[in-house]
Parts: structure tokens; C-alpha cells; sequence
């Protein structure tokens, strides 16, 4: 698995499905994208970017300071 990385180093691609840890030590699974209008990076926990209105308040974790990418799913089939 990869490691933890911080915010401060740098930020998940845009649209990435991630996980996050915040600074309450809560891991969530979180997208990252851009604001709109203001191009303000954020975590959301939402299915897309595009669903977003600049005038919406969402529900996105302003308390991330890490983030790392998600495993790869298992190899084998699940029945």
C-alpha cells in the first residue's frame, strides 16, 4: 500500500477517488477536485465534481491533511 501524503507536498489528480485523513483522525474515502469559479482545491464526498453548484454548501472534509490513493481491487472474482 502506499504511504500517507501530506497536502502541504501535494495535492491528489483532479476527479481522483482517494483516501483521506483529517486532523479529528478520521479516514474517509473522499474525491478531489477544483471549485468552479474560485479553482479552490477540495475533498468531497460526493460522487462528481459536475453535481456541484459554486452556491451549494456541500458536504466536503476541510480538515484533510493527508491523503493517499486507493488499493487495487482484489484479483480474484467475488461470487
Amino acid at each position: 500500500m502506499t504511504e500517507w501524503i501530506n497536502i502541504k507536498d501535494r495535492y491528489p489528480k483532479e476527479n481522483q477517488d482517494v483516501l483521506t485523513f483529517s486532523t479529528g483522525g478520521a479516514i474517509s474515502t473522499a474525491l478531489f477536485c477544483y471549485r468552479n469559479i474560485t479553482h479552490e482545491p477540495m475533498f468531497i464526498l460526493m460522487p462528481s465534481c459536475e453535481s456541484i453548484r459554486d452556491e451549494t454548501v456541500v458536504a466536503y472534509l476541510k480538515s484533510v491533511t493527508h491523503w493517499m490513493e486507493l488499493p487495487s481491487p482484489p484479483e480474484e472474482n467475488i461470487k
